[in-house]
C-alpha cells in the first residue's frame, strides 16, 4: 500500500471543505434556497428535474410540513422546508455540507423528497443542475438537519460529503452507487447500494449493518484514524479497507467465505485462521464461493468476528 494515498485523504477532504466556502459568498434578497429552486422551476431544470417549491413565513416543528423559508429581518426562527422532485431522468445526486446531519431513507411514493429543519440563513445554499445531475451545497451555518427520501426502485447514484455532520442511511434505501466523505462526523448505515460503495473518512466513526448485500457489490473504505465496523449477512463481490492508524472490524456468519490478504508496516490481524502482526498474511475462511478481502494499514488493527 502507498501510505501517501491515505494521507492524501485528509488533505483532499480539508481542501474540499475550504472550497465549499468559495461558492457560498453569494447574497440573496430572499433565502438562497428559495431563489435557486424558483429559478430552476422556471427554467424546467433542463427538463431533467421538475421542482415544486413554495415558501411563506412562520414557525413549524414539522420537517414534513409545507416549505417555510424566510429571512425575517435577521431574527433567527425555526423553519422547515421541503422539496419534491420527479426522478425519471435524475441519475445522480450530489449533497455537500458542513454541520448538517443527513438522513437517507426510503420514500413511500415514486418521488424524491428533500426536507430541511432549522433556521435557513441567506447565502447558505447553492443549487446546481447539469445533465441528469443535481448538486446541493449547504453552508457552514446549517441547516441543522436534512432528509433525503428515495423511491424503492431508484437506480441512480448518490455522493454525500460532510465535514462534521452525522450521516444515517436507513434500511430499504435503493441506490446503484454510493460514495460518502466525512472529516470528523459519523456514518451509520442499515442498507448498501447494488454495485459500488465507497467511504473516505479522516477521523469519523463508521458503522455499517446490512441485512441484504448484492453479490455485485464492491466495497471500498479508506480512512486515516477512527473506528470502522462492518456487519454483513451476505457476501459482496469484494471488500477493501485501507487505514493509516484506524481499526477495522468485520462481523459475519461463520459460513460467509472470504479469501483475504492483510498487509501493513506495524498492523495487527486478529480473529483470522492465522493471526499475526507485521508485514503480511493471507488465507481464507468460511464456505465457498468466497469474496475477495483486502486490508492495508500502517498501524491499525483488523479484527474478524464470526457468529453462528
Amino acid at each position: 500500500m502507498k501510505y501517501s494515498k491515505v494521507l492524501l485523504i485528509l488533505a483532499v477532504l480539508c481542501l474540499g471543505s475550504l472550497a465549499l466556502a468559495s461558492v457560498l459568498n453569494k447574497q440573496c434578497e430572499k433565502s438562497c434556497l428559495a431563489e435557486a429552486f424558483a429559478k430552476g422551476a422556471e427554467h424546467g431544470f433542463g427538463s431533467h428535474v421538475k421542482i415544486n417549491f413554495s415558501h411563506d413565513e412562520g414557525d413549524t416543528d414539522d420537517a414534513g410540513a409545507s416549505a417555510r423559508l424566510s429571512q425575517n429581518d435577521g431574527t433567527r426562527k425555526r423553519n422547515a422546508g421541503q422539496v419534491t422532485m420527479n426522478y425519471d431522468q435524475l441519475k445522480e445526486i450530489d449533497l455537500r455540507g458542513y454541520v448538517t446531519d443527513w438522513t437517507i431513507a426510503r420514500s413511500e411514493d415514486a418521488q424524491v423528497h428533500l426536507s430541511f429543519q432549522d433556521y435557513l440563513e441567506p447565502a447558505e445554499w447553492n443549487l446546481l443542475e447539469a445533465d441528469h445531475k443535481l448538486t446541493l451545497t449547504l453552508g457552514k451555518e446549517g441547516p441543522g438537519s436534512a432528509r433525503l427520501l428515495l423511491p424503492a426502485n431508484y437506480q441512480g447514484s448518490l455522493q454525500l460529503a460532510s465535514v462534521s455532520g452525522r450521516v444515517t442511511v436507513d434500511a430499504g434505501v435503493s441506490l446503484k452507487d454510493l460514495e460518502v466523505q466525512i472529516v470528523s462526523g459519523s456514518l451509520s448505515m442499515k442498507s448498501l447500494p447494488l454495485e459500488s460503495f465507497k467511504v473516505e473518512a479522516v477521523s469519523g466513526d463508521v458503522k455499517i449493518e446490512a441485512q441484504e448485500v448484492s453479490p455485485l457489490l464492491d466495497i471500498s473504505i479508506e480512512g486515516v484514524s477512527g473506528v470502522y465496523k462492518l456487519s454483513l449477512n451476505q457476501r459482496p463481490k469484494s471488500l477493501k479497507a485501507e487505514t493509516l492508524s484506524g481499526d477495522f472490524e468485520l462481523n459475519v456468519p461463520k459460513t460467509l467465505g472470504f479469501d483475504y490478504r492483510m498487509s501493513g508496516l506495524n498492523a495487527s490481524f486478529e480473529g483470522l485462521p492465522e493471526e499475526g502482526k507485521g508485514d503480511a498474511t493471507r488465507g481464507s475462511f468460511g464456505d465457498a464461493p468466497r469474496a475477495d478481502l483486502r486490508f492495508e494499514s500502517m498501524s491499525g488493527t483488523f479484527t474478524l468476528k464470526q457468529r453462528p
